[in-house]
């Protein structure tokens, strides 16, 4: 199945990242890649369901390919197969200051989704919901 959506790893998260055409996802991939994660795809991914886990891999018309709005092309080294581990849907309102993860599903596949808020302090965001240092209140 092909989804669009930004792929990527990250300590060992597999992430897909969706939102509105022009809101950063491919600028908050590129700047979690520049602190050690690595590229799936850029506004496309192929999901794969494998005995009950959901894989990403890049797609192959677009493959290391990332397109910077306004700039060009870059080419940058793919991963070829990530488990995926977590959905995040970026945007620009919260409705809530402090909301529970969600649940997605792709090709019958449950997955922890979270909405974050897309502003300068996103990567901030992004790095300490991966490093775990979140907590419930």
């Amino acid at each position: 199945m092909k989804l669009q959506a930004n792929g990527f790893s990250y300590r060992g998260e597999g992430i897909l990242l969706t939102g509105p055409s022009g809101i950063g996802k491919t600028g908050l991939m590129l700047e979690m890649i520049r602190s050690g994660g690595q590229l799936v795809g850029d506004d496309a991914v192929v999901l794969h369901n494998q005995s009950g886990s959901l894989f990403m891999t890049p797609p192959d018309a677009t493959k290391g390919l990332v397109e910077l709005r306004g700039v060009g092309v870059i080419r940058l080294e793919p991963a070829e197969k990530i488990l995926v581990t977590m959905h995040l849907c970026l945007g620009h309102k919260i409705s809530e200051r402090l909301p529970n993860a969600q649940q997605v599903s792709w090709l019958g596949v449950g997955l922890p989704s979270y909405f974050l808020l897309m502003d300068q302090f996103a990567p901030a965001r992004l790095h300490a919901l991966v490093e775990g240092q979140l907590q419930a209140y």
